[in-house]
C-alpha cells in the first residue's frame, strides 16, 4: 500500500509543478511577441511588427489589443485584404 501511495504523490506532484500552454498562461508567451511589435510599430516598422502582432495572436487568438494592433499597421501598410 505504501507503493502505491509513493506513486501516487509523484503522479500529483508532476501534475503540479507541469504549467499549461493554453488559457490563461498563454499570455506569457505572446507578451514578447506583442513588445517587440510595439518596440517596431513605435519606429514605423510596421513589416517587422506586423510578423510580431501575427504570431502574439497565434499563441493567444483571443487578445483583442494585439489583433488592433495587427490592424492598424496592416492599415498603416495599405494592405486591406
Amino acid at each position: 500500500m505504501a507503493k502505491d501511495d509513493s506513486q501516487s504523490s509523484k503522479t500529483d506532484s508532476e501534475e503540479t509543478n507541469s504549467v499549461p500552454q493554453g488559457g490563461i498562461f498563454s499570455i506569457f508567451n505572446a507578451l514578447p511577441e506583442y513588445d517587440r511589435g510595439n518596440r517596431l510599430y513605435g519606429i514605423k516598422r510596421y513589416e517587422g511588427a506586423v510578423e510580431c502582432y501575427q504570431r502574439a495572436v497565434a499563441i493567444k487568438p483571443d487578445w483583442a489589443r494585439a489583433w488592433l494592433r495587427l490592424a492598424e499597421c496592416l492599415k498603416n501598410l495599405q494592405r486591406y485584404e
